[in-house]
């Protein structure tokens, strides 16, 4: 069946994530409720694994049905991301590498549709094929913004809207020359606000308890509800 595919990846992230230990363990919480914020808004995708910084997202689009709304989909989780990363730099009180540089993160978007089969290793199984591994090569690319939807020929009539899509050919590596659109996400974020003091003690000590479980090894994943 052929399947609509889209990544959401958090830009950034490698240089984010790096330093001490405290500044680490921060690191980590402050993307795992970015990512949440990515996955609560998913819907009616369908959530198929995290790749670290990344959610990999599928919908079944058979040949019969209406176009999905990829756009509005995009759009709804760009806005939860934006939302849930200016109410934790409203709420923060801690100066660490990881929370000074919260407010730079941003997050792209890459789509395309196609088939794909479910390969079994052992207890795990995951999706395969080539359109698999061309929505994943999308991630690195020449898009001059920060912030985008990135999609192939066959999603074009998704990338709705106005002003039209922009063209921007590129040559993935193991898929060869593919003609590509894209779509700017807005950057800019809210003027900074202050959160009431009772909400950033709180918020502080989430960050510390989570940071603590993050260090201590007990907790190193994010649950993800299934549709």
């Amino acid at each position: 069946m052929r399947e609509l595919f889209l990544i959401a990846d958090i830009g950034g992230y490698t240089r984010f994530m790096r330093g001490q230990a405290q500044a680490l363990a921060h690191a980590q919480v402050v993307v795992g409720r970015l990512l949440e914020a990515l996955l609560d808004s998913a819907p009616p995708f369908i959530v198929e694994k995290l790749e670290g910084d990344a959610v990999f997202l599928r919908l079944p689009w058979p040949e019969q049905e209406p176009p999905p709304g990829l756009f509005t989909a995009v759009e709804a989780m760009h806005a939860s991301f934006t939302a849930r990363q200016t109410a934790m730099e409203a709420a923060r009180t801690c100066n660490c590498d990881s929370c000074s540089q919260m407010h730079a993160l941003r997050v792209k978007f890459a789509a395309h549709a196609g088939e794909a089969a479910r390969q079994k290793i052992g207890t795990f199984t995951e999706l395969a094929g080539l359109d698999v591994i061309l929505v994943h090569r999308m991630l690195k690319n020449n898009v001059p913004v920060p912030e985008y939807l990135l999609g192939t020929q066959p999603v074009l009539p998704l990338l709705g809207g106005a002003p039209p899509a922009l063209r921007l050919d590129h040559d993935f590596e193991g898929v060869g020359p593919t003609e590509t659109y894209y779509r700017v996400l807005p950057a800019a974020r809210p003027p900074n606000q202050h959160a009431p003091l009772p909400l950033k003690l709180a918020t502080r000590g989430m960050l510390e308890f989570k940071g603590l479980l993050y260090r201590l090894g007990l907790r190193t994943t994010i649950s993800i509800k299934q549709s």
